[in-house]
């Protein structure tokens, strides 16, 4: 997924994506210049911090 699709998933900022980056608070990949994010490694961050 790319950065955009990412912060419309979340409903979040590209800074705080990038913040979240920085923090390796979400997996991602970095081929050349392009930075991508598996759907199945933000879901599962987002299942792992889930709190009911």
């Amino acid at each position: 997924m790319s950065g955009e699709q990412v912060c419309e998933m979340l409903h979040i900022s590209k800074r705080t994506l990038q913040q979240y980056r920085d923090d390796i608070l979400i997996p991602f990949i970095k081929l050349e210049r392009k930075i991508l994010f598996r759907e199945g490694g933000i879901i599962k961050v987002l299942e792992d911090n889930y709190q009911r």
